[in-house]
């Protein structure tokens, strides 16, 4: 078993590399929300902190996870990419670890390989997604062997850790372990005190580790302020904007251009074709063959549960990069329905054999050899790839000096060493955007003198389905009345700039 995961980490170390950075060592520019929480690490890095002074609706383990790799390295460019390959390889590890558990043979690995090529590349952005679900995938494998105390401690507080970068992830892994210890007891007509006893187990050091991992943040900032952003505006206000509620499955893909892309057009289908449809199949093939003695169902259920409370803690908005994030039990499923006997499943192994295979070969390819230009940034030489935003960016990296307060792009800001002039990076034409927030980011843009504003075009043209109403014009009358226009982009966006 050491030789294959020894291959398989290899080949994603390499695989990831050559996406994430161009040879010999330029690191991509990459997009995303990790943007966001690179910001906020610089931030916290100047000694601000996180609730109490910028706000942050998530768990504070991303932040804090970037802010110590900052302190030890510097913001650099190269830091969240290498850190993207660390994850997208501690986690293919982990997926083909647990899949060689329940699949017997090459198929095995081919899970892991799956999970790589299909969603994580697709996927480059080191949010707190990938991460707390490594804490989960981490915490499948300890109890993968068995549920004894020992291990049952030590998944709940990896589940702990889950919940510190997403309060769902965590806390969903927790409920679908929770109910795989009341199948087992049914399954071995344990008594309810030992069912008690490993619920206990299980759940003390989640409680901890959940407690203590947030302690310092709840002291510094209060707990009505952190109560506040972590649970009340989540609930109320986050699902405001339609990719922050169900209309975000299914909803419209990336953008693919050239013809390699249209690799990654099905990736998008085959992961909302795949969830949660494999678990459902799941319970199907488990109803009919459960008498099946040669199936180890045991560790196939665990799977099974802890992926489907996984689908369900994103269910709410089940978007496409959640889904991805979610996905690893999944592609161990369908490795084990791969393998099952009959023409169909030998057909279905080959073909994905192929396409992981494919993926690996063709992607790193297209990524060293696609359009770039490399850009001499504060955060170091940074090879960028997207030709549609370049406008945007270098107009930016030319008109403002680093240091200088510049609203609206978090991405802008963290490359270029700019400063957030208030609690929010960003404003949108729905509740999402609470009022007293635009006020304050008003007095803020007015106390410091801010000579940069970003209006972005959406704000003009709201996206359908948006819940509540915009928020936003006490911003677009302090622009009228204060700045004036320095630049409109092809896009429609604009760059205000104070009298």
């Amino acid at each position: 078993m050491r030789h294959p995961l020894a291959v398989i980490v290899s080949v994603g170390v390499v695989f990831l590399y050559l996406h994430l950075f161009i040879l010999p060592a330029t690191p991509v520019f990459t997009w995303g929300d990790q943007s966001i929480f690179l910001d906020e690490a610089t931030r916290m890095l100047r000694g601000e902190l996180i609730y109490r002074d910028f706000f942050e609706f998530v768990f504070p383990g991303l932040d804090t996870y970037y802010f110590a790799l900052f302190s030890v390295f510097g913001p650099h460019a190269w830091v969240p990419d290498a850190s993207l390959v660390l994850i997208g390889v501690a986690l293919t590890w982990v997926v083909s670890l647990i899949a060689a558990k329940v699949v017997k043979g090459a198929p095995a690995y081919l899970a892991g390989l799956l999970f790589l090529t299909f969603p994580f590349q697709s996927l480059l952005d080191g949010t707190h997604h990938w991460y707390s679900t490594f804490a989960v995938m981490a915490a499948l494998a300890v109890l993968m062997e068995s549920r004894s105390r020992t291990r049952l401690a030590a998944a709940g507080a990896l589940c702990g850790l889950a919940v510190w970068f997403t309060q769902s992830r965590g806390a969903g892994a927790m409920l679908g372990f929770a109910a795989y210890l009341i199948w087992e007891r049914r399954q071995r007509r344990a008594s309810w005190k030992s069912l008690l006893v490993q619920e206990g187990c299980l759940s003390g050091p989640f409680l901890i580790v959940t407690l203590a991992s947030n302690a310092y943040f709840v002291w510094k900032a209060g707990l009505e302020r952190f109560w506040y952003c972590t649970v009340t505006f989540v609930l109320k206000y986050y699902p405001a904007e339609p990719y922050n509620n169900w209309r975000a499955y299914l909803g419209p893909p990336p953008h693919f251009a050239p013809w390699p892309r249209l690799i990654e057009m099905g990736i998008w289908f085959a992961i909302n074709a795949l969830l949660p449809l494999v678990y459902v199949l799941f319970f199907v093939r488990y109803w009919r063959q459960r008498r099946d003695s040669g199936e180890p169902w045991d560790r196939l259920m665990l799977v099974n549960l802890a992926g489907l409370f996984l689908f369900l803690s994103v269910a709410p908005s089940p978007g496409y990069s959640r889904l991805c994030a979610v996905s690893p039990p999944a592609f161990i499923l369908l490795a084990w329905f791969a393998t099952r006997p009959g023409w169909l499943e030998r057909w279905l192994v080959r073909l994905l054999w192929v396409a992981a295979l494919a993926l690996l070969i063709v992607e790193p390819i297209y990524r060293q050899t696609h359009w770039r230009t490399v850009l001499d940034l504060p955060t170091g030489h940074t090879a960028y790839l997207d030709r549609g935003s370049l406008e945007r960016f270098d107009w930016i990296r030319t008109h403002v000096k680093t240091g200088d307060y510049f609203f609206g792009d978090t991405l802008a800001c963290f490359a270029l060493g700019l400063r957030e002039p208030s609690e929010i990076p960003f404003v949108t034409a729905s509740d999402y955007t609470r009022p007293e927030q635009v006020e304050r980011l008003v007095n803020d843009l007015e106390a410091k003198q801010v000579p940069w504003i970003l209006w972005y075009s959406g704000l003009d043209r709201p996206l359908p389905h948006i819940r509540g109403r915009s928020h936003v014009e006490p911003l677009h009358a302090y622009l009228q009345r204060c700045c004036h226009l320095a630049k409109t982009f092809s896009n429609g966006d604009q760059i205000w700039q104070r009298n």
